[in-house]
């Protein structure tokens, strides 16, 4: 397992934050958010990264709808990468 770097940590970089927010606060594989949020792991690995397919950067409604479906996978407990 890789440990995140102190600048991941501490970054306010979104994809830092969303995959933090994966690894160490809801503890999910990517394949186990895939099958709960719809999303491909190919899209999450991405996401994590802040590019999209075509490698450009996540774009503001892209994330805000990628945190929507996160949110919605953790249903009941506390939504909160930031």
């Amino acid at each position: 397992m890789t440990v995140p770097t102190v600048i991941e940590e501490n970054s306010n970089r979104e994809c830092h934050r969303a995959k933090w927010w994966r690894l160490h606060v809801i503890g999910l594989t990517v394949e186990q958010l895939a099958e709960l949020t719809g999303y491909s792991t190919m899209a999450i690995y991405l996401m994590e990264r802040g590019i999209n397919s075509s490698g450009h950067l996540v774009k503001p409604w892209a994330w805000q709808r990628y945190k929507m479906a996160c949110a919605g996978a953790v249903h009941g407990r506390e939504f909160n990468w930031s």
